[in-house]
């Protein structure tokens, strides 16, 4: 087995991830958050200069594609914003969930499908995962399976 091995396990709405050579643990959500009603955290001057609008020490929400797929949902993480670099775009995050850091460029990532978000103070992450989850679910329920042929319905007394 190489060190560099994943084990998977299932748990409520997210998969734990842990890749035992580095020891960490991050949690991947099964279904994709709705995030579309937070605030943009790129705004776009009148000149069309892109702006990042959370300071150093606020959070940010960043939803990424699969690599490759300007469409596919891959994640989305929440960051506190530690660094941003306002000549190159360059971000320095820290997730202070998985307690690692992570980088980004909001004026690059916009064109290959990354989405920057301003979530409001007290807003969690995992409840709207919970919520797409729950959403899904109650999606699956009011579709009805269609019984197999041949098979009669019961009549209701």
């Amino acid at each position: 087995m190489s060190k560099l091995s994943a084990a998977v396990s299932q748990e409520d709405d997210f998969d734990y991830v842990v890749k035992s050579s580095l020891g960490l643990v991050a949690k991947v959500a099964k279904e994709k958050p709705d995030i579309s009603y937070l605030h943009d955290a790129v705004v776009f001057l009148d000149d069309g200069t892109p702006v990042f609008v959370p300071e150093v020490g606020d959070h940010v929400v960043i939803e990424r594609p699969r690599l490759g797929s300007m469409t596919e949902w891959f994640d989305t993480r929440m960051y506190c914003v530690k660094e941003v670099n306002e000549e190159n775009g360059n971000l320095s995050l820290f997730d202070t969930e998985c307690d690692c850091w992570a980088g980004s460029n909001y004026l690059t990532g916009s064109s290959k499908g990354l989405l920057f978000k301003i979530p409001p103070k007290g807003w969690s992450l995992s409840a709207a995962i919970r919520a797409a989850q729950k959403k899904k679910e109650k999606k699956l329920k009011k579709e009805k399976v269609p019984k197999p042929a041949g098979q009669k319905r019961k009549k209701k007394k």
